[in-house]
């Protein structure tokens, strides 16, 4: 356990910076990214659409950042989850090592990503007035099941991955269609009554939400610890999918 351990930290932090090495701005790139995301989809919305936000929230760019943080961190998980086996030819085919690895390597660096992203939010709450100490808490709490979902998510398609190559054309939909499925650019109360049960149905809409009500200090318990053990039983079936495809997985290589 203490070797995987020490070997998930070690590929994470390799395969994270190798992401930007031999870059002017290196580790700065992602904050850049997420900089240049808020702005355009924040001019878009916010003044193009006229997306109009209550009275009881924050300012429309803080709502749109707290609906971009989740979205861009499953984003990148189901981009790469499903190439991430494909990529490791070697790995799988001549060396002893444990391929489950290789997933969760994926989603820790994109995790990584993602952290960066909730101090940008947290920076800008306090600077703005909507944050409190307690905003920091609910959201240490609310990333548990965000990274369990996505563990699920790096599980499965990485292994799917290697039977059905088309996932890795498909991901890339289902990823735009859950980002305007979920109220990441407007808020939940500007989908009709009789429509909203869809919108719950996507993953990514608890997540959105429960961030925007972090600035405010809300969390509901009870929603909380429901969604986190749903999601950490998918991440035990999805362990369990993995390891039982697996052993083909020298052979489609």
């Amino acid at each position: 356990m203490k070797k995987n351990i020490w070997l998930i930290s070690q590929l994470t932090k390799r395969d994270f910076m190798q992401r930007y090495k031999g870059t002017f701005l290196g580790i700065l790139w992602p904050v850049l990214y997420s900089l240049l995301f808020l702005a355009i989809f924040s001019y878009v919305f916010t003044v193009v659409l006229s997306v109009r936000w209550g009275a009881d929230t924050g300012s429309g760019a803080l709502m749109i950042f707290c609906g971009l943080v989740p979205h861009l961190f499953i984003s990148e998980v189901m981009g790469r989850s499903p190439v991430v086996i494909l990529g490791a030819a070697n790995f799988v085919k001549k060396v002893r090592f444990p391929i489950a690895l290789l997933p969760v390597v994926a989603v820790n660096s994109a995790f990584i990503i993602c952290l960066i992203n909730i101090v940008l939010l947290l920076v800008f709450g306090f600077l703005s007035q909507q944050a409190s100490v307690s905003t920091i808490a609910i959201l240490a709490l609310i990333v548990i099941p965000l990274y369990l979902f996505a563990m699920s998510v790096g599980w499965v398609l990485s292994a799917v991955g290697v039977y059905f190559r088309d996932i890795s054309q498909i991901s890339p939909v289902v990823v735009q269609l859950m980002m305007f499925m979920a109220p990441v650019f407007y808020p939940i109360q500007n989908i009709p009554e009789n429509m909203r049960a869809v919108f719950y149905l996507n993953p990514l809409t608890y997540f959105v939400e429960a961030f925007r009500a972090a600035l405010a200090g809300n969390f509901d318990v009870q929603a909380w610890a429901l969604v986190t053990a749903m999601y950490a039983a998918f991440a035990v079936v999805a362990a369990i999918v993995f390891r039982r495809l697996r052993p083909a997985f020298g052979d489609l290589l």
